[in-house]
């Protein structure tokens, strides 16, 4: 099999799979590279004399060789398989595409920041394969130590995560190393629950009917905060009462009820449509910002700033929609996302749960039946627990707590039961 000779002032790698043996000039080297060179190429060189491909662990040891060394071995067809040096920025470019169309505009974006956090941190030249679970634990510490939210931090790390499972799934690496790295939960007390006369108060202070109709959409309709600015009038059912969205996140479509408050704010915008113009809200190009606008509303109208202006109309929205009694599977489908979302970030006990607790309390529920029951079982109870502890042994007369048992002879029996004679 392979041998390293003597040549010259050098070393001379010699391969024996083949005839004629091929052979490599590589200069200088001391006995331990000579011993690991060899180490690494005799798998590589007996699975070529075989016929078979290398296993991703001898290709992931040959990867350590010299670039020159490789691209000899690969040439010789010992590495088919051979997987590219992947920088991290390099990678990302796989990533995304594989990805596709499974990411929004926004999510892609958010992939481009965490991979540029990650390589501002470790260095530019930093490959996929040279990112150890030391590293990616210490990253995240960095992120939480230059000030980042929980939120920020647990997106990030799950935008990793998914990174590098892509490269595992590709088989350049065996194992992720974010794969033991706690990405942490999203802050669900960010969530205010904006009630429907702030909304009121809010309405009589904007000026803009195409405000007023995205604020309605977002509160009474459960859209997202760019939903609207997709919205064209094909998308209006009137006749039965349907609203098709456009589901920018999911890249997808969902019907809606056509709500009365958002079909009134529908008619009014309608009847100010330019003729020929497709699009409802022509204010405002799919992409741009509305946050910073819409809290200068808000203060306009001397209303104290919730967090997440937009998003938590959409969580007030389907909290309502969950205290009307309407199947939680039908507000998911017309909200856009899962039960397990709904519960961990959308809904929140409110102070009209406590109310509505209060009032099913007193009308419904029968205390004083439940206490005296609880009562009369401790009472019994406790003569029971009495008549165990007393001194005498003897069942006390007229007892009937035994009355209906019959007391029978038994043979004696071990563990094993058998049928007696």
């Amino acid at each position: 099999m392979a041998s390293i000779n003597k040549h010259n002032n050098g070393y001379r790698l010699y391969l024996r799979h083949c005839s004629p043996p091929p052979r490599l000039y590589l200069g200088r080297l001391n006995s331990r590279q000579r011993r690991e060179i060899i180490r690494i190429v005799e798998p590589l060189e007996l699975a070529a004399k075989l016929g078979i491909e290398a296993t991703r662990e001898e290709l992931m040891y040959a990867s350590e060789l010299p670039e020159k060394l490789q691209a000899w071995l690969e040439k010789l067809g010992l590495m088919k398989r051979r997987n590219k040096r992947f920088l991290l920025t390099e990678f990302l470019t796989v990533v995304l595409e594989q990805k596709g169309a499974g990411l929004s505009p926004a999510r892609q974006k958010q992939y481009h920041t965490t991979i540029k956090q990650l390589v501002d941190y470790l260095g530019k030249d930093m490959a996929i394969s040279e990112l150890t679970v030391g590293d990616a634990k210490a990253f995240r510490q960095h992120l939480v130590d230059n000030g980042k939210s929980e939120a920020t931090v647990s997106s990030r790390i799950k935008i990793m995560k998914a990174y590098y499972n892509v490269a595992v799934d590709n088989e350049f690496l065996t194992s992720s190393p974010f794969a033991k790295v706690k990405s942490g939960k999203q802050d669900k007390n960010r969530f205010v629950y904006v009630p429907v006369g702030d909304i009121e108060v809010l309405l009589e202070n904007v000026p803009c009917p195409e405000w007023r109709a995205m604020i309605i959409l977002w509160r009474f309709g459960g859209l997202r905060a760019q939903e609207p600015l997709h919205l064209t009038w094909d998308c209006v059912d009137w006749e039965n009462k349907r609203l098709t969205v456009k589901d920018v996140k999911r890249r997808q479509e969902r019907i809606i009820p056509l709500w009365p408050r958002v079909e009134i704010a529908l008619s009014e915008l309608f009847a100010l449509a330019v003729e020929g113009q497709p699009r409802i809200i022509t204010k405002y190009k799919a992409g741009q910002k509305l946050g910073t606008q819409m809290v200068r509303f808000i203060k306009h109208a001397s209303l104290t700033i919730w967090e997440k202006p937009i998003q938590n109309l959409r969580a007030s929205c389907q909290n309502d929609l969950e205290l009307s009694g309407i199947r939680m599977t039908a507000i998911c489908q017309w909200i856009g996302n899962s039960k397990a979302v709904a519960q961990n970030h959308y809904l929140k006990v409110t102070d009209s749960d406590f109310d509505n607790a209060l009032l099913t309390s007193d009308d419904n529920l029968d205390w004083g039946t439940h206490w005296g029951t609880h009562r009369t079982e401790q009472t019994r109870i406790g003569e029971l627990q009495e008549t165990s502890t007393s001194k005498s042994t003897a069942i006390p007369a007229g007892s009937e707590l035994f009355s209906d048992l019959e007391m029978t002879k038994r043979p004696r029996e071990d563990s094993n039961l058998r049928p007696t004679v």
